[in-house]
């Protein structure tokens, strides 16, 4: 882990298409023309100089309530809302097997984020975890950012790994998420970071950020949306009504086993 080096990524055309495809209206790739852009390839394009770094394979409590993660569509969304309105025991889901991607990608996520908070100058990689009331659902919500970032302003910084840029999934969710960020820093612009785990055919791992513009509307349009349907408000106004009459208490309590990656 501590050699890996990431490049930038070099035809970004398609990938800003893709994310305006889904309707946003503005994205911009943080490159070496920005401040931002040249800070995190510093960061990435140098290996870690010491050993011993313990990093840490999570597991977390499933407790009832909204996560920033049920946001990916609308049928998502209804379906966390109609199991949000039974009880629920908390029970504890470990992530999966050290090899598989999902570890892979999360000791990859703090490898960057300790390399940055030792170099970097812009990005802050502390988990920032707020609890926001949705302004137009009505709902309390857990919202988690991997951290914070200056680009001219204080943004919310999301960091995803994938196997290759060129084919990113997910994205509809992401989007969300880094959305619920904004809110939650009363922003309307947030900054996302993909970061990939293998290889691509030149043999260089890559990286991109991108400052989305105007998330936050974009959010909000898509859930006004929603509200047109009969069956999700329906859902909607089943949860109100569970959670108003339930004593709840925080969501998403994150237990951390110490590994020590060399």
């Amino acid at each position: 882990m501590k050699s890996l080096r990431w490049q930038p990524l070099e035809e970004t055309a398609s990938l800003v298409a893709f994310v305006e495809s889904k309707g946003i209206s503005a994205v911009k790739v943080l490159d070496d023309s920005t401040a931002l852009g040249r800070d995190l390839g510093n960061v990435l394009s140098q290996t870690r100089p010491i050993d011993g770094v313990s990093l840490f394979t999570k597991s977390f409590a499933n407790k009832p309530g909204l996560r920033s993660g049920d946001f990916g569509t609308k049928w998502a969304l209804l379906t966390a809302l109609r199991k949000g309105s039974e009880p629920t025991e908390t029970t504890i889901r470990s992530l999966d097997e050290p090899d598989s991607q999902s570890a892979q990608g999360q000791l990859i996520e703090q490898e960057v984020a300790w390399r940055a908070n030792q170099i970097g100058r812009l990005f802050n990689f502390h988990k920032d975890v707020q609890k926001i009331t949705h302004p137009l659902l009505g709902v309390e919500l857990h919202v988690s950012a991997d951290g914070t970032c200056f680009h001219g302003q204080r943004l919310p910084m999301e960091l995803k790994t994938k196997n290759s840029l060129n084919r990113i999934s997910g994205l509809t969710r992401t989007l969300h998420q880094i959305a619920l960020q904004a809110l939650a820093f009363d922003k309307n612009d947030a900054v996302l970071v993909y970061i990939s785990r293998i290889p691509d055919e030149s043999g260089q791992h890559r990286q991109v950020a991108l400052l989305v513009h105007d998330i936050v509307e974009w959010h909000l349009s898509q859930v006004k949306s929603w509200l047109e349907d009969s069956e999700f408000v329906e859902a909607l106004n089943g949860y109100r009504a569970f959670v108003s009459s339930t004593l709840r208490n925080d969501a998403a309590t994150t237990h951390q086993t110490e590994g020590v990656i060399a």
